[in-house]
């Protein structure tokens, strides 16, 4: 089930929340667990900024197609090579 948040009428969170991780990249605790952030800009051309970690894929391709709203993706940022920003490339 898809679970989308609208920033703005073109940007849309896609991402997602991990209540199962307890540790920041193994050493830092966390007691809520992790967010995931990533977001769809929708303009001429739609853009998607990050992926998120392989634990909530399948949630994140639902919310991905959701946003995109039948439109094709245009580009993909990824700010930095971790699983938690690229695990779904």
């Amino acid at each position: 089930m898809q679970n989308t948040v609208q920033i703005k009428p073109d940007i849309i969170w896609v991402g997602g929340n991990d209540r199962r991780v307890n540790r920041f990249e193994n050493l830092s605790p966390l007691t809520h667990g992790m967010s995931y952030n990533a977001y769809v800009i929708l303009d001429e051309k739609t853009v998607l900024t990050d992926t998120v970690d392989r634990s909530i894929s399948v949630l994140f391709m639902e919310n991905v197609k959701a946003a995109l709203n039948g439109r094709n993706l245009d580009y993909l940022v990824i700010h930095h090579m971790e699983p938690d920003h690229c695990a779904n490339i």
